[in-house]
């Protein structure tokens, strides 16, 4: 399995539904599932393509059922949902050797959050609500969305498109960052929370695990792979600092693929709510 991104892999939660999309490589037609060790039913595909050759390595890993028993009960982990038991996936190739273990966690019931949206908006991204743009190199149009053309591919510059938001944050409360998002074809786009260019130390980075030492502590962005469809994603966070003049921001430089992003919230705790 591969773990996209600078950060820690951010593992599949599932209470109802029984999917999970993940990067995998060099897998089979005909390759097995296990839980905790245990052989179960299932299905792996590909988003795009035809194993071993997915799109972008975007597989979709369906069980038939959610394990009922084993696991590790999760408490006061920063990171992961408060009602969560961990268990361990593995895929074995016909013949072949078994994958590493892959965390993911089931949930005893669905979690929603229980403040507001602390961007103050109801998910609507235009420029009366706060929003602006970053289009050194490319450009945006509004309309309930963020639509965005790149006209030049800078991937060591990927802040050259970007959108941002003002927020404020305190340091060791956790956040969560939930927002939809689709792209005209495969690829990856990066979002942080950081200090923006005022103060001492600009544009240093507030995401933090919340666990020491710090996992990732070298980097500072979440990112996601995207694709024509839009998914909604969630990212948890621990501010590592307070700041009440931070940004959030979404680069999009890395490609020349069109981005859509809508229906950003940022929600105070683990949980995200209506945008």
């Amino acid at each position: 399995m591969i773990f996209p991104g600078d950060r820690p892999q951010e593992f599949p939660e599932l209470h109802e539904e029984t999917e999970m999309r993940m990067r995998g490589d060099y897998i089979f037609e005909g390759a097995s599932l296990y839980v905790d060790g245990r052989k179960v039913e299932g299905t792996i595909r590909c988003e795009s393509g035809e194993l071993p050759d997915c799109e972008d390595h975007i597989v979709v890993i369906e069980l038939e059922d959610l394990p009922s028993i084993g696991g590790l009960t999760i408490e006061d982990i920063n990171v992961v949902a408060d009602n969560a038991t961990m268990h361990l996936l593995q895929v074995q190739n016909p013949q072949g050797l078994f994958s590493n273990d892959f965390p993911f966690f089931v949930l005893t019931e669905s979690n929603a959050a229980r403040f507001g949206n602390i961007l103050g908006r109801d998910g609507t991204i235009d420029q009366q609500g706060g929003w602006r743009a970053n289009t050194s190199a490319g450009q945006v149009s509004w309309n309930g969305e963020a639509h965005f053309t790149i006209h030049q591919a800078i991937d060591r510059q990927p802040w050259r498109v970007s959108l941002e938001h003002d927020i404020s944050v305190r340091e060791g409360l956790p956040y969560s960052i939930c927002y939809s998002a689709k792209s005209s074809a495969y690829r990856y786009i990066e979002v942080n929370v950081d200090t923006g260019p005022g103060g001492e130390q600009p544009y240093t980075g507030l995401v933090s695990t919340g666990i020491d030492p710090e996992v990732g502590g070298g980097v500072r962005n979440i990112g996601v792979s995207l694709n024509t469809e839009y998914r909604q994603f969630h990212h948890r966070f621990i501010a590592n600092e307070t700041d009440y003049t931070a940004r959030l921001t979404f680069n999009l430089a890395q490609n020349v693929n069109d981005v859509w992003i809508d229906n950003v919230g940022v929600f105070y705790g683990k949980d995200c709510g209506e945008p």
